[in-house]
């Protein structure tokens, strides 16, 4: 969300839950960009922080965004970097996010 160099969902990270560019809001722990003042990100956010000192961070939902035509550049945990179409099917995105469901992946 425009703050890269911070290790938290929606600066760096994100997660499959929802698809490449989703028109659903994130939903992030901490304040989302528009409340700090940031006019220039558009991308809907609920932040779910409200002062709640114990946060659950396996709640957070931030959509992989990207301002590239029809899908995103992603870095993978192999270090490989891949535009992925706004298009590809969900199951398959989700299964590209996770490591425990052991999903053969072919190219997507």
């Amino acid at each position: 969300m425009g703050d890269n160099h911070m290790g938290n969902m929606g600066g760096s990270l994100f997660s499959t839950f929802n698809g490449p560019n989703s028109n659903a809001a994130d939903y992030i722990a901490g304040p989302c960009p528009q409340d700090q003042g940031d006019t220039g990100y558009k991308a809907p956010c609920i932040s779910y922080d409200k002062g709640n000192t114990n946060l659950d961070s396996s709640l957070a939902v931030a959509a992989a965004r990207s301002k590239h035509n029809g899908g995103v550049n992603v870095s993978l945990g192999d270090g490989s970097v891949r535009f992925v179409a706004n298009t590809i099917n969900l199951i398959t995105w989700r299964a590209a996010g996770t490591r425990a469901g052991n999903e053969p992946l072919t190219d997507f």
